[in-house]
């Protein structure tokens, strides 16, 4: 998790899992970063100082085209391939039965560096964002080698992994996320003041100008009723202010009618809060989005979904929500009408995410990454 900020689906995720551990009478430790305000005090926290090797907290596009070409020969990558050396070295000073190496962002580039510990630890890559497609095959097929296991959130990433390399592995296992008990819901009818409700990080690819478009055509519909958002989130994680994207966001708000309200980033119990009263949470995603938390927390909370079709959201919902094309702002307005106006189809949707959300859950989760 180098580098992992609090407001992280990372972090979210290596809490839950090690509270999960901990509630089945085992115990876990966690790596942070010492210089991100990031804590888990539930665990055991060993703060490692991985600027050591990435001193700028980011590397320039350079030093990533010398390490695509010193993967490539079958050497490790001089830069992303030894960022987590400091955690490393911690587990070597403090052995763990298992590691799990969050596959967020090049962390399979370091798998050659934790062969020091693979004598006292089982070595899981866990697979959470799509593995990067600077990866050739051969590299790709020798670093996967160099763990024990590699345990996928999602279906969808195992099956792309194996089409890449033209195999399947029997040491590849499919752990989807589990759902945070805070956002669980008792049964719920259709709210007369219907909130849409977006979270996440404000950058493109996550589409919340998507939203704000889709808005923009139901205020054009004489037979919509009103609505409102709530966008909770910032730009860079909520990480160095205002970018150019959030300001543009911004200000296609402030074009709109419709009442719309930035929080920021909020607390867990905020964001359940917000979601168990909402009429719908709206994810148009314009990426290949691996899994979709936020997607089966609002499931949880018996709020129904709007979803592009990016596939890790259509694996979670598993039919049980709306889904448009991605950037298809028109698709997504038929969506949210349909949403704020059938109350039928609401119910149905609510209830059904709430079935489909109870077979998701952190404790099953860990339970299958230690085989129990």
């Amino acid at each position: 998790m180098a580098l992992s900020l609090p407001s992280s689906t990372l972090f979210a995720v290596a809490r839950q899992l090690g509270l999960a551990f901990a509630r089945m009478g085992g115990h876990s430790s966690i790596i942070l970063s010492d210089n991100r305000g990031v804590a888990a005090p539930e665990l055991t926290q060993l703060y490692v100082d991985y600027t050591l090797n990435c001193p700028r907290e980011w590397f320039t596009n350079r030093e990533l085209a010398v390490d695509v070409a010193a993967g490539t020969a079958g050497l490790t990558r001089p830069y992303y391939g030894r960022l987590y050396d400091p955690a490393v070295s911690a587990l070597q000073a403090q052995p763990a039965d298992i590691v799990l190496l969050y596959e967020g962002h090049y962390a399979a580039a370091t798998l050659p560096r934790w062969q020091a510990i693979r004598s006292t630890s089982e070595l899981c890559l866990y697979v959470h964002n799509g593995l990067s497609r600077s990866y050739g095959r051969r590299e790709l097929s020798r670093l996967l080698s160099m763990c024990d296991r590699v345990i996928f959130c999602a279906d969808h990433l195992r099956v792309s992994t194996e089409r890449r390399l033209g195999r399947s592995d029997e040491r590849w296992t499919v752990v989807p996320n589990g759902v945070d008990e805070i956002f669980l819901q008792a049964r719920r009818t259709m709210p007369a003041d219907f909130n849409i409700v977006f979270a996440g990080n404000l950058s493109v690819e996550k589409g919340a100008h998507v939203l704000l478009e889709a808005i923009a055509d139901l205020e054009r519909r004489v037979d919509a009723p009103p609505v409102s958002v709530t966008i909770i989130g910032a730009a860079n994680y909520g990480n160095g202010g205002m970018d150019e994207y959030e300001r543009r966001i911004r200000g296609m708000a402030a074009q709109l009618r419709s009442p719309v309200q930035f929080t920021g980033w909020a607390s867990r119990q905020r964001v359940a809060e917000v979601f168990g009263r909402a009429g719908a949470v709206c994810v148009p995603s314009l990426f290949d989005e691996p899994f979709g938390l936020v997607v089966l927390e609002a499931l949880a909370s018996r709020t129904p979904v709007a979803v592009s079709d990016a596939p890790g959201p259509l694996e979670v919902i598993d039919g049980n929500g709306r889904v448009h094309h991605k950037a298809d702002a028109h698709g997504l307005a038929d969506d949210l009408f349909a949403l704020s106006t059938d109350r039928e189809l609401w119910q149905r949707l609510s209830d059904g995410g709430a079935t489909r959300a109870k077979t998701l859950t952190w404790d099953t989760a860990i339970r299958r990454i230690i085989g129990t």
